[in-house]
């Protein structure tokens, strides 16, 4: 341990900021003595800036406790710092890949270092300093936004270090980047994950229907494709893709074959490679798909329930996507599940429960239609061509004239849905834009008569979406994922159980070990075929 004064740093960096980034604890109004104050605490986790590093190293896992140096800096910047240690390390002409996983701008939301925002940035946050409301008011959506643009912003700037400290790019005398594809052998792929809660969602994006929601606001996200095979660099690709069709890509890069090198098993990743190398290239997707539940856990458990945007006991949703109480305040929610301290509720588990509390508090029972909260999907699924998307949602909620459990809801919709960079001209399906309903098997709006091609598309989706699910049968005992139950499960069961007893994929039974109960599973399934 070693002490240093600081004033701050030349970029308007606070004290406790700069002090953080490099590691420290800082001590207001104090001098650097021989003893730390016993009010330290160098074991304690703090977001973005001290947090635990796992290092794998093939058979070799490092923990690496947050009092370690190696855990406390910016956590964008240890992630890059891994990244160029490593891809620097490679040596000749043997291919590689490596995968930059930024936590960024994951919650908490938390000032980045000044050094990787540029100046109007940090006049933006400094003014919101001022202002007293960051660091007072983590559910304020402006002050949201204001650090996740700072984050995104930052995680920009590192990236442009990666590519300059492993050669792919450089400065020039202006101290801009410079990268230019063509000079080099190496594809960069940049994408998104599902987005985030609703405090972070801008217009004209659906804050009601974002992360964990199969709308588009939790379902489009970026693409970036660069390489010394791309025509025409710097254009739109306006064509359906999928996440899926990356992971095909880079066997494509590699001159593979995905369908060939993953059978028997089918993966629904179509070609990306002649997108990037003929910009004249029609579309290859015709339809695109996603689906997306519960997690699973141990013995069928979910996440707790956490209820987003409620205010004045009214309005909201409630989500069983937050993994914990820390993750749904830190989202803007507040927790109803077990450990809760502000619902002014007992702890409940499921999200029905959350309306069934609301319900059973009411002196007047009529205003349950209005003091009631939204359900997040709890098991959906996605499936669009070029003009149109199907939505089939289901959850289960509180309705005391029907039953005192749980209620099944169903819902399906469809939408007329565009990705235009003009806003005025953009169609996401939000709510109040569907061309058609149906509510737990009752039609309650049919205008897809008014569009041309509606009612055909939903048609040829349905289809889609049925033949999809029929390629995928369950298939109990299969835990090699190869589509048959045979003797080669057993013995990659027993290779596993030698080496590993926690869950697996041949935890069939999904109570978090891989035991004799999953091996009894294999034999009574013995010789099915899947495929």
């Amino acid at each position: 341990m070693s002490c240093r004064e600081l004033s701050g740093d030349t970029l308007g960096d606070s004290p406790g900021l700069a002090c953080l980034n490099i590691g420290g604890i800082l001590a207001p109004k104090a001098q650097c003595a021989q003893e730390e104050p016993d009010s330290f605490d160098f074991d304690r986790e703090n977001a973005h800036y001290v947090s635990q590093v796992i290092i794998n190293q093939g058979p070799r896992v490092t923990e690496v406790n947050v009092s370690d140096p190696r855990g406390r800096n910016y956590r964008s910047s240890i992630e890059v710092n891994a990244a160029i240690q490593w891809i620097n390390a490679q040596r000749g002409r043997t291919p590689w890949m490596a995968t930059v996983s930024f936590s960024a701008d994951h919650t908490p939301l938390q000032t980045p270092p000044g050094h990787l925002l540029s100046p109007a940035t940090r006049q933006k946050l400094a003014a919101t300093l001022a202002s007293g409301s960051l660091g007072t008011d983590c559910a304020n959506p402006a002050v949201q936004r204001i650090l996740s643009d700072a984050m995104i912003e930052a995680m920009d700037a590192e990236l442009g270090r990666l590519l300059i400290s492993t050669g792919l790019a450089k400065k020039n005398n202006r101290g801009q980047i410079e990268y230019d594809p063509r000079k080099t052998d190496t594809v960069i792929v940049i994408v998104g994950d599902n987005g985030s809660f609703g405090t972070t969602v801008k217009v004209p994006f659906d804050i009601a229907r974002s992360k964990a929601s199969p709308y588009q606001t939790g379902l489009w996200v970026p693409l970036v494709v660069s390489g010394p095979m791309v025509n025409r660099p710097g254009r739109d690709v306006p064509h359906l893709t999928n996440a899926t069709d990356v992971f095909g890509l880079f066997g494509e890069v590699a001159g593979l074959n995905p369908q060939k090198a993953t059978a028997p098993r089918r993966i629904d990743a179509a070609p990306l490679l002649p997108y990037l190398v003929n910009p004249n290239q029609s579309s290859i997707r015709t339809f695109n798909f996603a689906e997306g539940g519960l997690n699973i856990q141990k013995n069928n458990g979910h996440n707790g329930p956490c209820v987003i945007g409620r205010s004045n006991d009214a309005g909201g949703s409630c989500s069983q996507t937050p993994i914990n109480k820390g993750v749904c305040e830190d989202n803007g929610g507040v927790w109803w599940g077990e450990g809760a301290t502000d619902s002014g509720y007992p702890p409940v588990a499921e999200c029905w429960e959350v309306n069934k509390q609301i319900y059973n508090s009411l002196a007047n029972k009529d205003d349950y239609s209005t003091a009631k909260v939204n359900q997040s999907p709890q098991l959906y699924y996605a499936a669009r061509d070029s003009q149109f998307k199907l939505v089939d949602t289901s959850w289960y909620d509180y309705d005391p004239t029907k039953s005192d459990g749980p209620t099944l809801e169903t819902r399906e919709e469809l939408y007329e849905v565009n990705e235009s960079k003009n806003v005025i001209k953009l169609k996401l399906d939000r709510e109040g834009n569907a061309l058609y309903i149906e509510a737990n098997g009752a039609v309650l709006l049919d205008k897809m008569g008014e569009v041309e091609g509606a009612t055909e598309s939903k048609q040829a989706l349905e289809a889609y979406v049925e033949q999809l699910f029929a390629t995928e049968p369950a298939c109990p005992g299969d835990g090699n994922g190869d589509g048959v139950v045979n003797i080669k499960d057993l013995v990659d069961y027993r290779t596993t159980v030698r080496r590993w007893t926690g869950s697996s994929t041949f935890d069939f039974n999904y109570d978090a070990v891989t035991n004799n109960a999953d091996r009894d599973i294999i034999l009574q399934n013995i010789r099915t075929s899947c495929r």
